[in-house]
Order: C-alpha cells, then structure tokens, then sequence
C-alpha cells in the first residue's frame, strides 16, 4: 500500500469516528518506535481512535466493522 494513502486514511480519522467503526486491511504501517515497515496489516479503528494494529492474518474482524481493502 501507498504511504501517502495510508497518511490520507489516519488524517480522516475524526470523519470515521462520525460515521462508524473500521478495519482497514494489507496496509504497511511504519511504527514511530523502530526504523521498519510492518507489512500485511490490519488498523482496526473504533470511536474515532486506532484501537489495534495487528498482521492480518492474526485479526479476527466482527461483523459490526466496515472493512477497508487497503491493498494497492
């Protein structure tokens, strides 16, 4: 994924916590912790705030989250 999209995506943050609760999926995250990348990964965003950052492989998604493809 794109890392300006993924920059695009957390700046609208306040506009997804007006319209509800999501997962956006097989996005890279670069932590501000290490000097890396974290492929594959999921961002699960509820109330407004980033409430995990998981491999995809490992996050189970409820029905009650609207789904983001962030694959480029």
């Amino acid at each position: 994924m794109n890392i300006m999209y993924l920059a695009t995506i957390l700046a609208l943050l306040p506009i997804f916590a007006v319209q509800g609760q999501y997962a956006i999926r097989n996005v890279s995250v670069i932590p501000m912790t290490k000097d890396t990348v974290l492929h594959d990964q999921t961002v699960v965003i509820r109330n407004g705030m980033i409430e995990q950052i998981r491999p995809s492989k490992n996050v189970r998604i409820n029905n009650d989250l609207t789904i983001i493809d962030g694959s480029g």
